[in-house]
């Protein structure tokens, strides 16, 4: 499972084949979900390809996801879902400025 993978933030995502970062990306954003039959959708394909066209390396995606599932957790009922990558986006940000500062 994508869980148990450790990335080095000095993986950069050009390095990586295209399907292999959709696919992690995509599956880590299903698994914090907690719905194995959710399918990530074309817009969220489309914002996983933009990450990757911009140079976000994974590991950092990959965080601001864990970060905006905790921040939502936190302030939220459970019952409430992230349904889509673009919630996320702003985590992602975040944490990509903090790598390259």
């Amino acid at each position: 499972m994508i869980q148990n993978l450790t990335f080095s933030p000095a993986v950069i995502s050009e390095s990586l084949p295209r399907s292999y970062y959709e696919d992690a990306v995509s599956e880590h954003f299903i698994w914090l979900r907690g719905s194995p039959f959710f399918c990530v959708g074309p817009a969220d394909f489309n914002l996983i390809r933009r990450w990757r066209r911009e140079g976000i390396p994974m590991a950092v995606v990959l965080r601001g996801l864990d970060s905006a599932f905790k921040k939502h957790r936190a302030r939220r009922l459970r019952a409430e879902q992230i349904n889509s990558l673009a919630y996320c986006w702003p985590q992602v940000l975040e944490e990509w400025k903090k790598v390259r500062v």
